[in-house]
C-alpha cells in the first residue's frame, strides 16, 4: 500500500536555491512517475505563477525527500509547498491503482504461461501416446 507523507517543514540545502521537503513511505518509480505528473498538472493550474514551469521541471524525488529549485520572491515560496503538498495524496492514489493493475497483469500472465504449459504437456502426452510400440 502506497503512504507517503510529508514529515517535516522543507530545509535549505547548501545552493540557495534548493529545498528539500522531506517524505516517508514507500517510494519507487511508480509513486515518482505518478507524483511529478501530479505537480506538473497543479503547476499548470498555477500558470500565472512565476516560475511554475521551472518548478515541475526542477524536481527530484528520492526515498527520504524532495528537492527543488526556489529562485521566486519568498511570499511565493507556501504556494510551491502546497503544490507539493497538494500532490502526495493523489499520487498516492494514482501509483496504488497503478500497482493494483500491473499485479493483476502480471498475474494474468503467470496463468497463461502456466495453462500454456500444461496444454503443452497434454499434447506431448497424447503424441506419445500415439506413438507406435517400440519392436
Amino acid at each position: 500500500m502506497t503512504d507517503v507523507r510529508r514529515t517535516g517543514p522543507p530545509r535549505r540545502l547548501e545552493d540557495r536555491t534548493r529545498l528539500s521537503v522531506p517524505i516517508e513511505g514507500e517510494v519507487d518509480g511508480i509513486w515518482q512517475r505518478a507524483f511529478h505528473a501530479q505537480v506538473t498538472e497543479e503547476a499548470r493550474q498555477h500558470a500565472d505563477l512565476p516560475g511554475s514551469d521551472f518548478f515541475g521541471r526542477s524536481l527530484t524525488i528520492n526515498s527520504d525527500h524532495i528537492t527543488f529549485y526556489f529562485v521566486g520572491d519568498a511570499s511565493l515560496l507556501p504556494t510551491y509547498l502546497d503544490m507539493i503538498e497538494g500532490a502526495i495524496t493523489p499520487a498516492n492514489e494514482v501509483a496504488a491503482q497503478e500497482r493494483h493493475r500491473l499485479y493483476a497483469a502480471g498475474a494474468e500472465a503467470e496463468r497463461e504461461v502456466k495453462d500454456r504449459d500444461e496444454d503443452m504437456e497434454r499434447e506431448l502426452k497424447a503424441w506419445v501416446e500415439k506413438q507406435p510400440a517400440p519392436v
